[in-house]
């Protein structure tokens, strides 16, 4: 059965209460208490707004759809429940120290290992999705020379018990 991964309560504002506002990694992570926080980098497909909407309704959680496009990570919050929120973040250029030490969930290869290690450093929890051998072993060499209170899960993407899980619940959903 589907199980919460993430054990946060919910917490910050909806999308409602963000309309007239722009959002961005700072603004999120000072409206909400960020160890409640589940940030969905490249989250604009069909597994991340799934993804999102599980995570939101079944968990409660605050989750952020991030990408490059704000536009589009805002769409695919929206389309994903009302309590969703999307920002622009482009992970080639984004400074881990304006990130809130949050629960990630990495969909894109685009994201440095480095700051995978510089947020995992700061106690932040990531799941990484990719099958892609040298980029997994780039992420653990890069966490294991930056060690500190955050999580790395790799092969999440193709672990079977992952996998089956979630194809579990969107089976019963959808």
């Amino acid at each position: 059965s589907w199980q919460c991964f993430f054990a946060f309560e919910q917490s910050g504002p909806t999308r409602a209460q963000n309309r007239n506002k722009q959002l961005t990694p700072d603004s999120i992570a000072r409206d909400t208490d960020m160890t409640a926080q589940v940030w969905i980098i490249g989250g604009y497909g069909d597994v991340g707004r799934k993804l999102a909407g599980m995570l939101a309704r079944d968990c409660r959680l605050s989750v952020v759809i991030a990408g490059r496009d704000g536009s589009k990570a805002d769409a695919a919050a929206a389309a994903s429940g009302p309590q969703i929120r999307g920002v622009g973040l482009d992970v080639t250029y984004a400074d881990a120290e304006k990130l809130p030490p949050a629960a990630y969930v990495n969909l894109v290869e685009a994201t440095p290992p480095d700051l995978v290690a510089a947020l995992v450093s700061r106690g932040a929890r990531m799941i990484e999705s990719s099958a892609t051998p040298t980029y997994l072993k780039a992420l653990e060499y890069a966490v294991k020379e930056r060690p500190g209170p955050g999580l790395l899960a790799l092969n999440a993407g193709v672990s079977p018990g992952l996998t089956n899980v979630m194809a579990a619940a969107l089976k019963r959903r959808f």
